[in-house]
């Protein structure tokens, strides 16, 4: 377990600091990177946060045109895309822009290879939760 929530509701990680839950703010990399810092000891700079999704790294937008539900900027791996949809509630997929370092968060994961797909400019990931999972 990475968390434990206690019986007053509080959060606290495997060390037993008790961890901030911040709605909303969350959804801004620069402020969730910046709690990272302070609340989690485990790492977060690699790809492995991006566990539950099944990832493409050809350049391609899987999702383009459909069930667009946000943009976030910031980003500069996919990670931090993965990262982003675990925090917006009801994502299920994203398309990593690694030109413009952005994350168009996705509601959808269905349909992924029979859909209509463009390039995105300079390279990039699209991913999507694996069946099974959902937020």
């Amino acid at each position: 377990e990475l968390v434990v929530v206690k019986g007053d509701k509080s959060i606290e990680n495997k060390k037993g600091d008790v961890m901030a839950v911040v709605h909303q703010y969350d959804r801004n990399l620069d402020v969730l990177r910046a709690l990272e810092r302070i609340y989690v000891y485990w790492p977060v700079d690699d790809d492995s946060i991006c566990e539950l999704y099944k990832t493409d790294d050809g350049g391609q937008d899987f999702f383009a045109g459909r069930c667009d539900m946000g943009l976030t900027g910031g980003a500069t791996s996919k990670g931090d895309c993965c990262r982003a949809c675990n925090m917006w509630d009801g994502c299920k997929g994203f398309a990593f822009s690694k030109n413009d370092g952005k994350c168009y968060i996705k509601n959808c994961n269905n349909n992924v290879m029979g859909g209509r797909k463009t390039p995105l400019r300079g390279g990039g990931s699209s991913g999507w939760l694996l069946e099974g999972w959902s937020r």
